[in-house]
């Protein structure tokens, strides 16, 4: 593996990288960018001491129509991570089996 493999999604967004709309837009390109990329990892940092605060409370919408847009922004952002790490498992297990063929 080498450098071009790997794809590095660094989330310094406000508020202690609490999950928000900006936060998960961030993470959803950068995962949307990895799959484009064919990259064989995705490494995901934070801050120095910490990745992420959690849920940014303050930050969501009070309205219903803003909270679905929020709840669509997470499940879109976990539905690349879950291709991501199908696609990382499959390719985990194919590996696996052809170097224990003989």
């Amino acid at each position: 593996m080498n450098d071009n493999d790997v794809h590095l999604i660094k989330l310094e967004c406000d508020n202690a990288n609490a999950i928000d709309e900006k936060l998960l837009e961030t993470l959803t390109k950068g995962l949307r960018a990895a799959v484009d990329a064919d990259t064989k990892a995705v490494v995901l940092t934070g801050y120095d001491k910490f990745f992420s605060a959690g849920l940014n409370l303050k930050s969501l919408p009070e309205d219903r129509d803003g909270m679905a847009s929020f709840v669509d922004s997470f499940e879109e952002a976990h539905l690349v991570q879950d291709f991501i790490n199908t696609v990382t498992y499959s390719e985990c297990r194919r590996r696996r089996e052809e170097l224990t063929v003989e």
